[in-house]
């Protein structure tokens, strides 16, 4: 057995074991209690007991880990996951976890936002994507501009071929975006899909 004693009615941990094997405590507080279990097998694993912590729930696929896509022994579960306490959760009210469908990882990203995601009309910079590198178009806009503006200043061209890249780059954004959002909708559908063929599909959309 080990333990923590509680401060009046807050804190304090237990934890209670019978035939569990060898148990090491690692550490612990009035909070939380961490042991490594060594079991009879001789397999080694790890508990962390934690007091007062909430499970948040999870926007979107429930699942965050999975293995052995397209075999027998396909699996999925909510290995990750986000924990806060009563007094945080009073702070932002309006929090949102969301799991990040689509990495090629095989857990998924989670996404957490404290608060409410507010929209509101700005001047946006010039920033260049790196993504416009792919594109051909990019380093053709960049010197057709240097060579029609000979006689400019060094920071006239600059300005204004930035100018023209940030027009045409909204529309090349913009096809990204779409793209993004397609393939989004494309992994829900084909996610919980257990055919070859939509496996294949889902793998290959994911890329």
């Amino acid at each position: 057995m080990a333990g923590a004693e509680p401060m009046g009615k807050s804190g304090g941990v237990a934890l209670f074991w019978n035939n569990l094997g060898d148990v090491k405590l690692m550490s612990m507080s009035r909070f939380h209690i961490d042991v490594s279990v060594v079991a009879n097998n001789d397999k080694c694993w790890r508990l962390t007991g934690l007091y007062g912590l909430c499970d948040m729930d999870i926007l979107g696929h429930q699942c965050t880990w999975e293995r052995g896509r397209n075999t027998n022994y396909w699996i999925e579960i909510r290995l990750d996951r986000v924990l806060a306490n009563a007094k945080w959760l009073e702070l932002f009210l309006t929090v949102k976890v969301y799991n990040l469908e689509g990495s090629p990882s095989d857990h998924s990203p989670l996404l957490l936002v404290p608060e409410s995601q507010h929209k509101w009309v700005k001047k946006h910079k010039f920033r260049f994507e790196n993504a416009w590198l792919l594109e051909p178009a990019c380093f053709q806009i960049v010197k057709d501009y240097w060579e029609d503006h000979v006689t400019h200043n060094v920071m006239h061209k600059l300005s204004n071929c930035a100018e023209s890249l940030q027009v045409w780059g909204c529309e090349i954004t913009g096809c990204f975006q779409k793209r993004i959002k397609d393939c989004k909708g494309e992994l829900k559908v084909l996610r919980n899909k257990r055919d070859t063929q939509y496996v294949e599909e889902y793998e290959a959309t994911k890329k």
